[in-house]
């Protein structure tokens, strides 16, 4: 595999969260032997939680390149429970590292449990999962939930 097709699919893992100086040599060593298919582990610390990443790439000879095939996330929290679930791409993409992160760890469904309480769902086009998705993607610490719908008492925002 070419150089440059090499560096789309750093950039690419990049995107999506994984990258660093180790991470990048194992995925070029892997390439460079030429494998058909490989595992690059990877790992994040957030806080005080450790969550390990074992990416597994294949050769795509259509294209004559490396794709991600998937990746397994594991989890360890401060208790020392283990939680890990594979992630597959899907015609919408993969989810990124980070909302791997709160999914795994649970995060993820305990504020969609929290927000379950506000019925957000009735209101017309309020989607708190996805909204969830978009938002525990990102690295924020905050962010604002907002809709709204016409009652026969008035305007509810």
């Amino acid at each position: 595999m070419n150089e440059k097709k090499t560096k789309v699919l750093l950039n690419y893992l990049a995107t999506i969260g994984f990258q660093g100086p180790s991470f990048e040599q194992e995925i070029r060593k892997n390439i460079d032997n030429g494998f058909e298919q490989f595992n690059a582990e990877h790992e994040i610390v957030w806080e005080q939680e450790k969550v390990q990443f074992s990416l597994s790439l294949t050769k795509d000879l259509q294209f004559q390149g490396y794709r991600l095939a998937s990746y397994r996330v594991s989890h360890t929290d401060e208790g020392g429970n283990i939680n890990s679930q594979i992630f597959t791409p899907t015609p919408h993409g993969i989810c990124n590292a980070t909302l791997a992160y709160h999914i795994v760890s649970g995060r993820f469904n305990d504020l969609l449990e929290k927000l379950s309480t506000l019925n957000l769902g009735e209101f017309p086009g309020a989607d708190p999962y996805r909204n969830l998705e978009i938002f525990l993607s990102r690295d924020a610490n905050e962010f604002t939930l907002k809709c709204s719908r016409n009652e026969p008492e008035g305007y509810i925002e």
